[in-house]
């Protein structure tokens, strides 16, 4: 049986979770979430027959295996792209770190690289996410406006810290065939981003459907407390582009 192997590959909050709800409304597409998050076969205990601490342990001690069984593994005649999710902290120690060489070594995984392009806006979205316990909602119910104050240093550090790993795997996936996406384009011309990825992945086009809504829809001047402060503060460093209001 074949189909089109990929990954989908990114930072925290950068609309990975509504990237999966699209292409998964797809009848050709199978997405599977982070396959490689520890907490993974605990968060979705209806994936295997199999105890969550002992799937666990033989995603963590055989890795490719795992992905046989688990990801790449047969599906229906009618299934023609298959895909899990990537976080850039994920699978690096250990055995589980074979994962990252067997995809770059491996010509027929494509890569979609999400990325957003305001740092500021994905760093504000995971506080609120640690300070809501709130990952994704369908409904406008379960979001509640929320403001946070934002300490500079570590702020640049994230900066810093997710730029490069932006460019480092932008490098490291070289050889595979790798469309790069922003979360900014996605959201501002869904139709025509998801279009292109569709062409990407060999796919029967059709409109793609999320029931997913935004977490946080307040300008980022209201929801940080401190936005001027932060805005002056980053004035003169090649962060400034990500304080437009």
């Amino acid at each position: 049986m074949s189909y089109q192997k990929f990954v989908i590959l990114s930072s925290n909050r950068s609309g990975t979770n509504w990237l999966i709800t699209l292409l998964n409304s797809h009848p050709h597409v199978r997405v599977l979430r982070e396959c490689f998050n520890p907490e993974y076969c605990y968060s979705f205990p209806h994936i295997s027959s199999i105890e969550p601490r002992l799937f666990t342990s033989l995603r963590d001690t055989f890795p490719l295996l795992f992905l046989r069984l688990h990801v790449y593994k047969p599906y229906q005649q009618e299934i023609r792209a298959v895909g899990f999710k990537l976080m850039y902290t994920q699978a690096k120690y250990g055995r589980a770190s074979r994962v990252w060489t067997w995809l770059s070594g491996n010509p027929n995984v494509k890569i979609i690289h999400l990325k957003r392009t305001n740092l500021l806006a994905s760093y504000v979205s995971m506080l609120l996410t640690v300070k809501t316990h709130l990952f994704m909602a369908t409904s406008a119910a379960q979001v509640h406006p929320t403001r946070l104050t934002i300490n500079p240093e570590d702020c640049r550090k994230y900066f810093i810290v997710v730029s490069a790993q932006q460019q480092y795997y932008d490098h490291f996936f070289q050889n595979n065939d790798m469309l790069s996406v922003t979360y900014e384009n996605l959201a501002s011309n869904r139709e025509k981003q998801t279009s292109a990825m569709l062409l990407f992945l060999k796919l029967p086009q059709t409109q793609l459907t999320s029931s997913l809504i935004k977490l946080n829809s307040s300008p980022l001047s209201y929801t940080i407390k401190n936005y001027k402060s932060l805005k002056q503060r980053f004035q003169k460093t090649e962060w400034s582009r990500f304080f437009s209001e």
